[in-house]
């Protein structure tokens, strides 16, 4: 916009828009600070338990890569920890089970 007036209005119009603009800014505070569009977090956390496992993992997709797994299967801690890191999402998984019977639990 200050380009398109400074193209009808010339150097000399634009000083009184920009003495308005100043003036409006200082009477009536942040006049020209638009408050940016509150977004839901998109975030979800779940918790499962059964005779057999006990699973808690909480997943926020705007994050920044952090991760914190603790599965019990190195690989899988692994994978996770690498799905997380380069997707840039927060995730966090905590995993208890009978792990000595088999790694399906």
């Amino acid at each position: 916009m200050p380009l398109i007036a400074l193209f009808l209005c010339g150097i000399r119009g634009l000083f009184p828009l920009v003495a308005f603009l100043s003036t409006a800014v200082r009477f009536f505070g942040n006049v020209l600070v638009w408050p940016a569009p509150q977004m839901k977090k998109r975030q979800a956390t779940l918790r499962r338990e059964t005779g057999e496992t006990k699973i808690a993992a909480t997943l926020e997709l705007d994050g920044s890569g952090r991760s914190e797994i603790h599965t019990g299967v190195a690989f899988f801690d692994h994978m996770l920890t690498l799905l997380s890191k380069h997707s840039l999402i927060d995730l966090q998984v905590q995993t208890e089970g009978d792990l000595s019977v088999d790694y399906h639990h």
